[in-house]
C-alpha cells in the first residue's frame, strides 16, 4: 500500500500536515531532542518502521510505501511527492 503525507514527528504529529521549510526545521529539532519521525497523511498520525529512511524528508509531502501493522507502517520506500 501507498500512503501520501507530510513527515512529522512524534512530538508535534497533526501539527506539521502541510509540508513547509518552518515544518522542516520544526521536525528536525524534535527530532534531534528524540523524537521519532510519524507521517501525517489523511488526518492521521503512522509511526514509521525504518527511521533512517525519513531524515532527508522532514518537513516535506513524501510518498510511503509498506505495510500497516496496527499503526505502525512497516516502510519498503519512501520519496518525494
Amino acid at each position: 500500500k501507498t500512503w501520501t503525507g507530510v513527515v512529522s514527528d512524534s512530538n508535534c504529529g497533526l501539527k506539521h500536515s502541510t509540508a513547509s521549510d518552518e515544518a522542516a526545521m520544526c521536525v528536525k529539532k524534535c527530532v534531534g531532542a528524540g523524537a521519532q519521525y510519524v507521517l501525517v497523511s489523511g488526518g492521521k498520525v503512522y509511526e514509521l518502521s525504518d527511521q533512517s529512511k525519513f531524515a532527508d524528508f522532514a518537513g516535506r509531502s513524501v510518498k510511503v510505501t509498506g505495510t500497516l501493522k496496527g499503526s505502525v507502517i512497516e516502510v519498503t520506500s519512501v520519496a518525494g511527492a
